[in-house]
């Protein structure tokens, strides 16, 4: 039986040289080899990217390097790879990660014994020296139980370290952010998941997520933040007035509290823009059985956040111990 190919898409923009090369090698060197490697560069200003990239061609001729006159942002290029792509079947990676020697093939048998249109693998969260895994859950028979694992947390709302078959973008609007920090990772899951497309785990761990201070989910400017309570409103305007949702309050107030401590762990800075979402976040803070599902951490973060003196005393606290949360365990359990 012949090998469907498989089409990876990699944006590349700036990334560092000794990250960028194990990411492309972790793609070369899979043990499923009937692949179309899509590497486009998002008009780096680092010299070392193009040549990394060109040499890794000379040596393997199924990758194919693209190369824009402009910087677009990752939503773009994402879109730009889709489009070019020839496979039946799609797989993104960003360029600082890598994935596993034997990562396609067992998402391509699992998608082809399953007949899913995506197939879901679990990652790996690698910081310094810490590794934490992350299995995404969600049931194979419900095909709304994806968008309702997506708000959970049960399942990664990122689009690598999964399997598409190609013609799944043809199924929904692909949203476009101009800017290199305005991500679509989450809406264009929801936006699948909303297209009660036929989903699969794979139940294994094949994406290695490396956690790096400097990039975009690290990152966060009033813009980004902006972003971020916009990408929510807009998965919210998804569950409106559609019937299958509507048991689904409790789900989605989680989805937004999620949100609103990702920012506050990340240093949002309160002003008349996030005024509206803040306190929607109080006024769900006030219920006792809403907090009654909050973790230890999470109570503490949003209480101290809710008065001035204390969203001071919190970012002080955050600023001093910062590198410390991100190497441990405290960190997964805020942003959880």
């Amino acid at each position: 039986m012949m090998q469907p190919t498989v089409s990876i898409i990699i944006p590349v923009y700036n990334t560092e040289s000794n990250y960028l090369r194990h990411c492309i090698e972790s793609v070369t060197g899979q043990s499923y080899t009937n692949l179309e490697i899509l590497v486009i560069d998002d008009k780096s200003t680092r010299r070392e990217v193009c040549s990394i990239v060109e040499e890794c061609a000379r040596t393997d001729r199924r990758i194919k390097f693209i190369r824009n006159r402009e910087n677009h942002g990752v939503c773009f290029v994402r879109k730009q790879g889709i489009d070019l792509a020839s496979g039946a079947y799609i797989c993104c990676i960003d360029s600082d990660d890598w994935i596993e020697n034997t990562a396609v093939e067992q998402l391509v048998h699992k998608a082809v014994e399953s007949g899913a249109d995506i197939v879901l693998g679990d990652y790996r969260s690698v910081y310094n020296t810490l590794t934490f895994t992350h299995p995404n859950t969600c049931k194979e028979d419900d095909r709304l139980d994806f968008f309702k694992s997506l708000l959970t947390g049960q399942c990664c709302r990122a689009l690598w370290g999964r399997l598409y078959k190609s013609t799944v973008f043809d199924r929904v609007d692909y949203p476009v952010f101009e800017g290199k920090n305005k991500d679509n990772d989450v809406l264009l899951s929801f936006l699948l998941a909303h297209a009660k497309l036929r989903v699969a785990c794979l139940n294994t761990p094949i994406y290695n997520y490396i956690q790096r201070t400097t990039s975009i989910t690290h990152t966060l400017s009033e813009e980004t933040a902006a972003h971020s309570l916009l990408i929510t409103r807009k998965v919210c305007e998804l569950l409106e007035n559609q019937p299958e949702y509507a048991l689904w309050k409790e789900e989605v107030i989680a989805w937004k509290m999620y949100t609103w401590l990702t920012l506050l762990i990340q240093g949002i800075r309160f002003n008349e823009t996030n005024k509206p979402f803040r306190k929607e976040i109080r006024t769900y803070w006030q219920d006792k059985n809403i907090r009654a599902q909050l973790t230890t951490i999470q109570k503490a973060t949003l209480a101290l956040n809710s008065s001035k003196i204390g969203r001071i005393v919190y970012l002080i606290y955050q600023q001093t111990a910062k590198k410390y949360l991100v190497r441990t365990n405290i960190y997964r359990k805020l942003v959880k």
